[in-house]
């Protein structure tokens, strides 16, 4: 069994979260790199990371952080264009312990026309359900019997019911059915009242099924939200698995998706939407396993599926042993190829400093490298999770939400043209990217600043002319 390197424990005095935010260049390695915002917490900060559909009417996601042993675990939400605090979600508040285990946009649940938030607080066994107008609390799911780990995993699913209001699922990877000890459950929760509309159980005794649960689009077409569930011990070898439920009957869509020969536990945290990875109209599946052996210990890997044939498109490993590869999801469409792409985080890549971290960006097209950003600190386990968080600085470019668990910080990093030289964002290097780069050099923008030196002059000219001629990849 596979487990995330432990987060750092804070003394008990400082369990109090205490967030910071700032501006400016990060420790990575690649140029045009940069971090727009950071964010700095205690107590496990960076467990986990969200996004939120707008909910300050700036017309941009926010970003959700949540750090599991501070205050009863706390999520904090913050305006993703300016790396403002807006609110703080505290366990202690709520009487759980473990508040933000899981995270996710619940969709709209009570009526306001604003997303709202699920996060779950596994150690308790709870589900909560906040406001995202008032920061109110909506709906508290208590699990039914002691150590079921009802929130170890949440995602909005959309209106499920066609009640008009949407509703979440939860993982509760410990429930004992009659099938066995730890065979798992997840809930599809009711937005609207906080009932328990149904469940759905594990295959066999120990499979902790509702490790990781995700609403991943319509796939069948039925204007219902579909949605899949890793289990980290299922399959004959116990190296995890993935399902694909129809949302609005909650049949399985296809046979599970199994661990590669050399998994450990696919399905543990990782399971997510990856858009229209294949560009075939129908929504994919996300899954990483980040302690896969493939080069050796913790080497990690990712999966795309097809949401349309339940078939693995591609997998991508890490380059070496001890990467961690697959903490991650959706990115969008990051080289305007009409293929959604993903990003993916090697919490403890050592490419540049022990367990310093790293992502990438994986081509949803055919799972080439788009984009690379490698951090150069010793211990910052970037990558822990990470997802696209759609343009947040108007640069009309898709920048990402990246937690770095292993010292209790987040960034939003910024987004960055894949061709250099294609400044006009169309998918090639033309001509008239010229007439494109002086607009972009008059107007201040850095897509002119073609030898990302984060300063834009005439010899930016000279480069654009290196670029143009180079191509694009």
């Amino acid at each position: 069994m596979s487990v995330r390197t432990p987060l750092p424990t804070t003394h008990a005095a400082c369990l109090c979260t205490l967030i910071a935010a700032a501006s400016g260049q990060a420790q990575f390695l690649e140029p045009g790199s940069q971090a727009l915002h950071e964010f700095i917490g205690v107590g496990g900060f960076g467990w986990a990371a969200s996004e939120l559909r707008d909910i300050t009417g700036d017309g941009v996601m926010e970003s959700m952080i949540s750090a599991v042993n501070a205050s009863g675990g706390t999520i904090s939400l913050f305006n993703s264009a300016t790396g403002d605090l807006l609110h703080e979600f505290k366990g202690t508040d709520f009487g759980v312990n473990g508040l933000g285990y899981a995270l996710a946009d619940a969709g709209f649940v009570d009526g306001d026309n604003i997303p709202d938030i699920v996060g779950g607080a596994r150690s308790t066994g709870a589900v909560l359900i906040f406001s995202g107008s008032d920061y109110s609390l909506i709906h508290q799911v208590n699990q039914i019997n002691p150590g079921e780990a009802l929130g170890h995993a949440v995602a909005g699913v959309g209106d499920i019911n066609n009640d008009g209001v949407d509703d979440v699922i939860a993982g509760a990877p410990l429930y004992d059915p009659p099938s066995g000890n730890n065979t798992g459950r997840v809930s599809v929760i009711s937005g609207a009242d906080g009932s328990i509309l149904e469940t759905v159980d594990g295959e066999d005794a120990g499979d902790q099924f509702g490790t990781a649960v995700s609403g991943v689009g319509d796939i069948t077409g039925d204007g219902v939200c579909d949605f899949a569930v890793g289990a980290q011990n299922a399959g004959a070898t116990a190296k995890g698995g993935v399902f694909v439920y129809n949302g609005a009957t909650r049949e399985l869509l296809f046979p599970r998706i199994d661990a590669e020969s050399t998994g450990s536990n696919l399905g543990q945290f990782f399971v997510g939407p990856a858009g229209d990875a294949n560009a075939d109209g129908t929504p994919d599946v996300y899954a990483g396993d980040f302690g896969d052996s493939a080069l050796g210990g913790s080497t990690g890997r990712c999966y795309v599926i097809s949401g349309a044939t339940g078939q693995v498109l591609f997998t991508r490993t890490g380059t070496t042993f001890l990467q961690g590869l697959g903490c991650g999801r959706l990115a969008g469409d990051i080289n305007n190829d009409g293929h959604d792409d993903i990003v993916v985080g090697s919490y403890i890549s050592r490419d540049a400093a022990n367990n310093a971290g790293k992502i990438d960006v994986f081509s949803g097209a055919d799972g080439s490298i788009l984009r690379t950003v490698t951090n150069t600190v010793a211990g910052y386990q970037f990558g822990f999770d990470a997802v696209g968080i759609g343009d947040v600085n108007g640069d009309n470019l898709i920048d990402f939400l990246v937690a770095a668990g292993g010292q209790n910080r987040a960034f939003i990093v910024r987004g960055e043209l894949y061709c250099l030289a294609d400044v006009n964002q169309n998918g090639a290097a033309e001509p008239t990217d010229f007439n494109a780069w002086v607009a972009a050099f008059n107007a201040g923008d850095r897509k002119a600043d073609q030898n990302r030196d984060e300063s834009i002059t005439p010899s930016d000219f000279t480069a654009w002319i290196d670029n143009y001629n180079t191509g694009c990849p």
